[in-house]
């Protein structure tokens, strides 16, 4: 018969048992259960999710000739349309170091004949940007250096659509349009003495011309000029009276007097589009006093003889057709 070992049992047991056995954690000393303080707020406040000063009669009240001014650097915006108060300005900025985002609204003139946004002379550094400006005499009006124009609809203002001439430079203007600005004589629907002017549409303007550059006066009196489409202007479509521009990329159509006019010295116009009717010049250096102008890679159709227009002393790349022309330089002309 076989004996069981009872010494061996019990220890087969034991084994099992530790085998199987959940191990259970240690037991840790419980924490203070009071709150450290007040529980601190989660949300955002007003000033932290819109930081920046709205143009209202509270927070930019009036002064000087602005029906709202702004008198202390900083960002701002509108919350609603304003409209013109006779004998005021829209918007009077009387400091440095401003931008003024118009939000998607109106500057809405009503024919009182002041001026959307006003930069006065002592102010520095100012963007006006993202809204629509008519009804004014001018649009915006800058004798600030350093001032930037963007994203702007500047309609049917009888000055000037957006005049930074002859101090406020350099200026930047870009991706505005300009239409039907200026009452005649004397107005332009851009006018500028030294900077950059990109991607604008400037189209039936009455005025002296759609883009004027102008280095009257002005100790920075150098630029870029590219992107633009200039149609339909009363008189000129761009006249560069500067030294040291470029004026590249930009489409001139049927501008009613010289769609390209030049009286400077020492400019690039290259790479430009002229559509024009009626014999009226294309591209024109104006007097022999305007010398070493370079005029390269430009298409000029419709005037003929008149097409371009140099007095001498500039390099003008050979005038030919696109199937005749051999320079890599030449000008295009049908």
């Amino acid at each position: 018969m076989n004996l069981r070992n009872p010494i061996s049992s019990g220890l087969a047991l034991a084994v099992l048992l530790s085998a199987i056995s959940v191990q259970l954690p240690p037991a840790f000393a419980q924490g203070s259960l009071t709150p450290p303080g007040v529980p601190a707020p989660t949300m955002k406040t007003l000033d932290q999710v819109e930081p920046r000063t709205p143009v209202d009669a509270t927070h930019t009240p009036a002064a000087g000739s602005g029906e709202f001014a702004i008198t202390n650097p900083g960002s701002y915006y509108l919350t609603t349309n304003i409209l013109g108060v006779g004998g005021k300005n829209g918007i009077e900025v009387m400091t440095n170091h401003v931008t003024i985002d118009l939000n998607g609204f109106v500057l809405l003139g009503g024919g009182v004949g002041s001026t959307g946004v006003n930069i006065d002379a002592g102010a520095n550094n100012v963007t006006v940007r993202n809204g629509t400006i008519t009804g004014w005499g001018d649009g915006v009006d800058s004798a600030a250096p350093n001032t930037c124009a963007e994203h702007l609809k500047v309609i049917n203002c009888t000055g000037d659509g957006i005049f930074t001439f002859p101090y406020a430079t350099p200026s930047f203007i870009r991706d505005c349009l300009c239409e039907n600005d200026g009452s005649g004589a004397g107005y332009s629907a851009i006018m500028i003495a030294g900077g950059l002017i990109s991607d604008c549409v400037v189209i039936n303007n009455n005025g002296d011309a759609g883009i004027n550059i102008n280095a009257y006066g002005s100790p920075l009196a150098y630029g870029s000029l590219s992107g633009c489409l200039v149609a339909g202007n009363t008189v000129y479509g761009i006249s560069l009276a500067a030294s040291g521009w470029e004026v590249i990329g930009n489409s001139c159509i049927t501008n009613r007097s010289v769609n390209i006019l030049i009286n400077g010295s020492n400019n690039r116009i290259e790479n430009n589009h002229v559509l024009t009717t009626g014999g009226i010049a294309g591209i024109e250096v104006s007097g022999s006093g305007y010398t070493n102008n370079v005029v390269i890679h430009n298409t000029v159709i419709g005037a003929g003889a008149n097409n371009y227009q140099n007095p001498g002393n500039n390099d003008f790349g050979p005038i030919g057709t696109a199937a005749t022309a051999t320079s890599p330089w030449a000008n295009i002309s049908h």
